[in-house]
């Protein structure tokens, strides 16, 4: 018996236009309604993940910023929460900020997206003001994304990391 459905939102129920279709706003209706939990997983941060539930009408709790975070909805209680150390997330900045392949990064917290050059990424984000050495002292980061020139430039910069660091940086 099916107990529980976990589904992304992004490429997978969220259709083109960023919206849920009618036939499969029905069908979570209907397995919500016959006992199965329904669960969003997605890798938008929580503030900007939430705003999806009206879209669906149903599910009590949503995993978000893959998976570093599990919330209940409604209340917006805090789950589990794995958030990167502080000391990774000023090395890896430190790397960005010198890597002249790295076209653009963000750090996400359960609040908002920010975002170096939030011209190129547009989602939900928050100018980052780079100045601001308190801003990791002040957020928990979920979760980091950056966004390369090329994939060799991707390979090399984990290879770095590993070799310097003796971290394993895990990407697609």
């Amino acid at each position: 018996m099916v107990k529980i459905i976990c589904f992304d939102l992004d490429g997978t129920l969220l259709n083109s236009e960023k919206k849920v279709s009618d036939a499969n706003k029905l069908a979570i209706k209907r397995a919500y309604d016959s006992g199965i939990e329904i669960v969003v997983c997605t890798g938008r941060q929580n503030k900007a993940a939430r705003k999806f539930k009206e879209l669906i009408g149903v599910g009590k709790y949503m995993i978000c910023s893959n998976g570093s975070e599990i919330i209940e909805i409604d209340s917006g209680e805090e789950l589990f929460s794995n958030c990167i150390e502080k000391e990774i997330v000023e090395v890896l900045y430190k790397h960005f900020r010198e890597n002249p392949s790295i076209v653009n990064f963000k750090f996400d917290t359960k609040y908002a997206r920010y975002v170096l050059k939030p011209d190129i990424l547009i989602d939900d984000t928050i100018d980052f003001d780079e100045t601001d050495t308190k801003f990791f002292d002040d957020n928990n980061i979920l979760q980091i994304v950056v966004v390369f020139k090329d994939e060799q430039s991707c390979d090399n910069f984990a290879e770095n990391i590993k070799k310097i660091y003796g971290v394993k940086v895990e990407y697609k």
